[in-house]
């Protein structure tokens, strides 16, 4: 990708989530939560969810990380392991590492987390 098309979709997504939230918790961590309550409670929010769809990043509101969620996919990414997820074209969620790893590399200033 050639750097002005890169720094076009970096400034989109800055514009649009003010911060990422780590969907390893919201998937794994939350389980006991059912899909309707989860939508209910964070439906108002600016928040980017990000995770992994077979091997593309994927950073979108809600409605879009919660038809992902009910795929109940298991893998986590994490700093060590997200290179290796996206190479390999896996699908997985965003631990805590993970999502400060995308807002480093986007310029989105918070990843908020639940560790």
């Amino acid at each position: 990708m050639c750097l002005s098309v890169y720094l076009q979709i970096k400034e989109l997504i800055v514009k649009k989530y003010r911060f990422i939230v780590e969907t390893c918790l919201l998937s794994h961590g939350l389980k006991s939560i059912g899909d309707y309550d989860m939508y209910e409670a964070l439906k108002n929010t600016d928040a980017g969810y990000a995770w992994i769809d077979s091997g593309r990043l994927r950073i979108t509101g809600l409605d879009d990380f919660m038809e992902f969620r009910t795929k109940r996919e298991p893998a986590r990414a994490g700093v060590n392991n997200i290179d290796m997820m996206l190479t390999e074209r896996k699908s997985a969620m965003l631990s805590a590492s993970g999502a400060m790893f995308i807002c480093e590399k986007h310029d989105i200033p918070l990843a908020v987390s639940g560790e």
